[in-house]
């Protein structure tokens, strides 16, 4: 059968676990731990190197999980609509990993590939190239690299397969929708592009504005107090295991979260107003304890926003946010 396809090759870091059998997101789309040179054919296979660049090439060969996705066509030469249904879905599904978990990011380039296939036997075999490109990766976190151990000891319990997997899939499930009827949930699909902005960078001076415009987007807050009383009441029952003894001082911690965006959206660094309550020069335990603290705040709100109702219901637009929050209707699931 003639198709069309999508790939999208890429290496993860810590903690992502083995994919020992191919996960399906779809019928015909999943990721499988493979290299790409198992997934070409035809006597074009060995022009590949030459198409992209040996280096590239190389580098391609190095990653060892592929995730896929196909169509069947009627017109295998031409790059129109399908070929982009295909790209967008698979970097759709790329683009909220870190929403699914804190990990380290992938330690190669993420490269996007499309073109021309056949699919026989329960196999997809790519027989040539019509486009190539990188793909943009999330940046390693302060608390991530500096703060190694204690993360680690974290991330280990908190990240087990196939729950990351499964709940991978759910997560995409739940941005695809978003994405559908983005004009019916215009804050949480702004909290969404907060969010990614974040994790883009390790420029914590936008990092953490950008996190806590995350949580402003779903959160509607006069000044540090309320903002950190309506996260803590949209997070519930903190799990006891959070790295950086970041249970028992949270509301502190979000309080000065909401000074340090407002100091860095008014040009200051940073380490400004960790300096001028704390210590100089900041302590990197401190530094890695907010950086955390702001992402998994974040990722933790705007994941339950996705199943909880009230939230739903409330964030068609800003008025309508602000009204729920007066009026005592949002509540935690």
């Amino acid at each position: 059968m003639n198709v069309k396809y999508a790939y999208l090759v890429f290496s993860i870091g810590f903690p992502f676990p083995e994919v020992e059998n191919p996960f399906k997101f779809d019928d015909r789309t999943e990721l499988r731990a493979a290299s790409i040179k198992d997934q070409v054919e035809g006597p074009d296979s060995k022009h590949w190197p030459e198409w992209v660049g040996s280096l590239q090439w190389e580098a391609l060969c190095r990653c060892k999980l592929v995730l896929t996705s196909w169509m069947p066509t009627d017109n295998p030469e031409v790059v129109d609509g399908e070929n982009e249904e295909l790209r967008s879905k698979v970097l759709g599904i790329f683009r909220v990993l870190p929403l699914v978990a804190a990990l380290t990011p992938p330690f190669e380039d993420c490269f996007l590939i499309s073109g021309k296939g056949t699919f026989a036997n329960g196999e997809l075999k790519a027989s040539d190239l019509r486009s190539f490109s990188r793909v943009n990766k999330w940046t390693r976190a302060y608390y991530n690299e500096h703060q190694w151990n204690e993360f680690t000891e974290w991330a280990k319990d908190e990240v087990k397969h196939p729950t990351l997997l499964n709940r991978w899939k759910t997560t995409f499930d739940h941005f695809h929708r978003l994405l559908e009827t983005g004009t019916n949930n215009r804050q949480l699909v702004e909290c969404f592009r907060s969010f990614e902005e974040a994790v883009k960078t390790t420029q914590l001076e936008f990092k953490i504005p950008n996190l806590v415009r995350a949580l402003e987007c779903v959160i509607d807050c006069y000044g540090y107090k309320q903002f950190s009383q309506r996260v803590l009441y949209l997070l519930g029952q903190l799990p006891a295991s959070l790295p950086f003894s970041v249970s028992t001082n949270l509301a502190t911690v979000l309080e000065d979260l909401y000074q340090v965006r407002n100091d860095c959206s008014h040009g200051k660094p940073f380490a400004y107003s960790i300096e001028k309550k704390y210590a100089k020069p900041a302590d990197s335990a401190v530094v890695a304890k907010f950086e955390f603290v702001a992402e998994w705040a974040a990722r933790q709100i705007l994941n339950d926003s996705f199943v909880n109702q009230t939230i739903l219901q409330a964030t068609t637009d800003r008025d309508t946010l602000v009204t729920a929050w007066k009026t005592g209707s949002i509540k935690p699931i």
